[in-house]
């Protein structure tokens, strides 16, 4: 049978509105299980965090206003910074990944994402049960190249909607390379860019004013929430070092796959929000 991206392709170049329509209208055709019958959990749903996230694409708090267990984090800042597993990349020198290859469910790598106040966020602001698509501790360091990749301002691809929790480990100054947002360039925001291929700061700066951006620094424990399919940019360090641990939610249709491989076992006291975040049809533990 003939393939039928060409004719998908034409279509989108000649009526990009319609083609946007039918994309989103697949989307919501595949997320169905995870939208029938959803409501946000009220118990955990910080309401004035949501709002903020609806209308900026990004919010900074300190780590107990979002989290609750410190023991967790403390793990976690010991395992990243003794860098065990650490693993590098060949495009992305100024990158060491520092998440195991596998992690289980009590692991702080993943019980953090699981607490039930972070996956209800997630929930309430994809307005479906959300899906853990990936994982990652990151450690960034300084490199003599200018900003390339991540490093310059971009929107991520990976779904049509999606929540990402960054916790700094490491205190994190200008020169540390903070995360660095425009507001309002998330989907539903107010501002509409239409940008295809990464840009550096003074492409960014004519369609978003510098004074505008969110510079995220913080000291360790500082907890960025942003929606990534808003306009962004990776940290740059000029000296010293970053290190941060980030968990994405996407919906069940997300164009990539999951990052991370789960140990089994361990996720007998889930609840079904917990188990919807895990798996992609819970009930057949897959």
């Amino acid at each position: 049978m003939a393939s039928l991206a060409p004719i998908t392709s034409r279509v989108a170049a000649r009526a990009p509105r319609l083609a946007a329509t039918v994309r989103r209208t697949a989307w919501r055709a595949r997320n169905l299980p995870r939208s029938l019958r959803f409501e946000p959990n009220a118990r955990y749903v910080d309401l004035e965090l949501l709002d903020e996230l609806r209308a900026r694409g990004i919010a900074i708090r300190p780590f107990d206003e979002v989290f609750r267990d410190r023991d967790a984090y403390e793990r976690l800042r010991e395992l990243a910074i003794a860098g065990e597993g650490a693993s590098t990349s060949a495009s992305k020198d100024f990158l060491t990944r520092l998440l195991p290859e596998r992690v289980g469910v009590e692991s702080p790598y993943v019980s953090l994402a699981l607490e039930p106040q972070v996956v209800a966020l997630a929930n309430a602001y994809l307005g479906m049960r959300s899906y853990l698509r990936a994982l990652d501790v990151w450690l960034n360091v300084p490199t003599d190249d200018p900003p390339k990749l991540s490093q310059l301002w971009h929107r991520d691809y990976d779904d049509e909607i999606n929540l990402k929790y960054f916790v700094y480990l490491t205190d994190v100054g200008e020169e540390s390379g903070p995360f660095t947002f425009a507001p309002g360039t998330q989907p539903h925001g107010p501002r509409r860019l239409a940008i295809k291929d990464r840009v550096d700061d003074d492409e960014m700066a004519t369609l978003v004013p510098r004074d505008e951006w969110v510079v995220a620094t913080g000291a360790a424990g500082t907890v960025v929430i942003a929606d990534t399919c808003g306009y962004h940019k990776g940290g740059k360090p000029t000296r010293g070092e970053r290190i941060l641990w980030t968990a994405q939610f996407t919906s069940g249709a997300a164009g990539a796959d999951r990052n991370f491989e789960l140990e089994p076992n361990g996720d007998h006291a889930l609840s079904d929000e917990q188990r919807w975040a895990l798996y992609q049809l819970p009930l057949r533990r897959t």
